[in-house]
């Protein structure tokens, strides 16, 4: 079996990130692609606490997702980048990128969920540090860390059940440094974690890209 540092490069965006997770996860038969809208969230509009406490009924306001599509094993590891493009297909001029789920089929049946998590960290120096510390204090081995842009996305290189995947995703509440609680609500709202694939020249100006492996020493 590969070793995860040959799994992965540094630079390595977050398509190439999915598809070879996907090589390496042979159960895997298909993933979900999720197409929705970007804009300033809720925190970046309310910083304060008194902001935040003012306007706390309004954080409730999801937008939905605008297209979901589920994509074989085959055309992820064929053409990953065309099934991007039909996913955003007819929303090209707006603001909306496409992000991966973190629940996938697999091949005998039965769902399975890849370890994601979006990081946003408020610590004021070396978050990267306190992003990999974290992660491997709580039994993170083998996965990847990528820049976002803002912040910082994780995929570990593993499949977990539903009850493991709601543990794995309610740790990261515990730390209120590091991952915003709005995320996680949203997460166990939808069933399902997603990370951002495509990027907004607005919002979002830039496509996640690799800047640390995790893997057991």
């Amino acid at each position: 079996m590969k070793s995860n540092k040959n799994v992965f490069e540094i630079g390595m965006n977050s398509s190439e990130v999915i598809r070879n997770i996907v090589r390496y996860q042979r159960d895997i038969a298909a993933i979900t692609l999720v197409l929705h809208h970007v804009s300033i969230n809720w925190r970046q509009e309310h910083t304060d606490p008194s902001s935040q406490i003012s306007n706390y009924k309004t954080s409730l306001h999801q937008v939905d997702p605008v297209r979901i599509r589920m994509v074989s094993r085959e055309d992820v590891l064929s053409d990953l980048e065309t099934e991007i493009g039909k996913t955003k297909k007819s929303y090209e001029n707006e603001h909306a990128v496409v992000s991966v789920a973190s629940r996938v089929n697999l091949v005998y049946g039965g769902i399975r969920h890849i370890p994601m998590m979006n990081f946003h960290p408020e610590i004021g120096h070396d978050q990267l540090r306190a992003v990999i510390d974290f992660l491997r204090e709580i039994g993170e081995k083998e996965g990847v860390i990528l820049e976002s842009g803002r912040y910082f996305h994780y995929y570990g290189n593993r499949l977990i059940s539903e009850r493991e995947w709601i543990k794995f995703s309610a740790t990261f509440l515990k730390p209120v440094v590091l991952v915003s609680p709005r995320y996680i609500g949203q997460v166990f709202h939808n069933n399902y974690s997603t990370l951002r694939l495509t990027k907004d020249d607005t919002y979002k100006p830039r496509i996640p890209s690799v800047v640390h492996i995790l893997q057991e020493s």
